[in-house]
């Protein structure tokens, strides 16, 4: 299997010797075998910074960790926001070997804000290894944000992250995953509650390097992805007009992307110009960035929340009922339109083969299973034809009619004995 829930596992019959250019022309082969784009040495393998940044040799030392990763701690498959295919806002600089992150930023009505600070990673040589930790994501981290109230009783947010120089003061963004565009700080583990059910603080898994959702929601190649994803996936988003905010959607619109790539690839015939090829891909992709600007054109902000159209469409879905239905199996899955939480699943047995109609007057003789029904006016049809009433004459037109005037020579028409005569009413006398 090359892919699972959308992220790329390598075979385990992969051999990553590559001594020679015999050796590494058949592992580019192998790799471009297992789903991955290594036409141009690997470039479009996975859309991020720093994996662009990196040499086909640097490439494969990071894949043969990644490989490694896989057959020595199974439990990371179960960590979404773990994989070289985020983007993390990460470079690589060749001459210094220093892997720097830039600063990370979500958006709202009042400007641009730092989600996550910059920093640099200084290195003295190349280190698969640790450029391999970096583009995972490095090490879990979690991050506790709370809420207090002040002496008047209104709720201050008291945690560490900060807007710009100043501490955020309204920390509810940081505890309603809805309350901002880029919400996603990782993934949500624990609530804290009062005695009244009020969140007073949350707890968030991430890592060192968390996904830049940035990247995706204001890039236009994978917005055009969106309207895509949503037919065959309609609760994958909210609307087309919704951002990118979990690793599920990145994948699946890298993966949209990469079947366009290869659409054109399959258009032309073994051994022509790659130059050629690349031309059509990128033509292709800016139709299709095009086409996205106008079907797929981000919701605008609002005043601390997420907008208008989003909080439309949020509330269209809430009543929109969404059932999948898997005709093999013959499985129905009732989803919740707006978490996508599983409601209810049952199997609908297939409809049975149609059976022979049969009427009879013997009430021996009723069967319903072979399709045998009772009827006590059976063979009476002619009986009760002849005891039907003959069909009633036509109804004569008029010969003549006539209009009778109720309006005076003002076309006024008198007025009723019930309006008294100190009332003004149009029309009347």
């Amino acid at each position: 299997m090359a892919y699972k829930n959308g992220r790329w596992v390598p075979n385990e019959d992969i051999n990553w010797k590559r001594d020679t250019e015999a050796e590494k022309q058949s592992l580019r082969l192998r790799l471009q075998g297992t789903g991955l784009n290594w036409w141009d040495h690997g470039r479009s393998a996975f859309r991020t910074d720093i994996w662009g940044d990196l040499n086909e040799e640097q490439r494969f030392q990071v894949l043969e960790q990644y490989d490694t990763a896989y057959d020595t701690d199974p439990n990371i498959v179960h960590d979404m926001n773990w994989g070289i295919d985020l983007e993390r806002g990460l470079s690589y600089n060749q001459s210094s070997h220093d892997i720097t992150r830039r600063h990370q930023t979500f958006k709202t009505d009042k400007g641009t804000y730092t989600h996550i600070k910059g920093k640099t990673i200084e290195g003295d040589t190349w280190d698969a290894l640790a450029v391999f930790n970096a583009m995972t994501g490095g090490k879990t981290v979690y991050n506790p944000y709370r809420g207090d109230y002040d002496d008047e009783g209104n709720k201050i947010f008291t945690g560490e992250v900060k807007v710009g120089d100043k501490p955020r003061k309204d920390w509810e963004a940081h505890l309603s995953p809805d309350y901002v565009r880029h919400r996603k700080f990782g993934t949500l583990l624990k609530e804290h509650t009062n005695d009244d059910g009020d969140v007073l603080g949350v707890q968030w898994e991430n890592r060192d390097h968390a996904m830049d959702w940035s990247q995706y929601s204001d890039e236009p190649l994978y917005r055009a992805a969106i309207d895509e994803l949503m037919e065959d996936h309609p609760t994958m988003f909210i609307g087309s007009g919704d951002d990118f905010t979990t690793a599920k959607q990145v994948r699946a619109a890298s993966k949209e992307i990469q079947s366009w790539v290869q659409e054109v690839w399959d258009r032309f015939e073994p051994g022509t110009d790659y130059q050629v090829i690349d031309d059509a891909v990128k033509a292709e992709l800016n139709l299709q960035m095009k086409r996205g600007e106008i079907t797929n054109k981000r919701y605008p902000y609002g005043r601390n929340t997420r907008g208008f159209e989003y909080n439309q469409a949020v509330a269209i879905k809430k009543y929109k009922p969404w059932n999948e239905f898997d005709p093999d199996s013959g499985t129905v899955t009732k989803i919740n339109p707006v978490t996508g939480e599983i409601r209810d699943s049952y199997q609908v047995e297939p409809t049975p083969p149609p059976v022979r109609f049969t009427v009879t007057d013997n009430t021996d003789e009723v069967n319903h299973e072979k399709g045998i029904y009772y009827s006590r006016t059976k063979g009476l049809q002619q009986k009760i034809t002849d005891s039907m009433h003959p069909k009633p004459p036509a109804i004569p037109k008029p010969t003549s009619l006539t209009i009778r005037t109720v309006a005076n020579d003002q076309g006024l028409v008198k007025r009723p004995a019930n309006i008294p005569t100190e009332w003004r009413v149009g029309g009347v006398e």
